[in-house]
């Protein structure tokens, strides 16, 4: 498993599936994280409690998003690859200000 932080960009519309009598929810975030002095967007799909807690986020929030990668051969002989988030933890930052105000 992988670990990465950075800040929701965006969240998708949150889908129920039914499956063998079961139900659970399935979305799709994005977050946004610098990478070799650029700003890359990075998509994750979750499903079950943990899509029902992206769902109460915000955009710009700041978590860390553990999860798996998963990739698939096309018929065409293409590769995707999806990254599946399996926890995450919403990252409190303190401001500077707020630190210069305690002192």
């Amino acid at each position: 498993m992988q670990f990465i932080t950075g800040r929701i960009t965006y969240i998708g519309e949150k889908n129920i599936i039914n499956k063998d009598n079961n139900q659970f929810s399935t979305i799709i975030f994005a977050i946004k994280k610098k990478m070799n002095k650029k700003i890359r967007n990075i998509a994750f799909e979750c499903y079950g409690k943990l899509a029902d807690k992206i769902d109460t986020l915000r955009l710009d929030d700041k978590i860390e998003v553990e999860y798996l990668i998963h990739s698939n051969k096309s018929k065409l002989g293409r590769w995707y690859t999806t990254l599946h988030a399996k926890s995450i933890e919403k990252v409190i930052t303190i401001k500077k200000e707020n630190i210069n105000q305690q002192k």
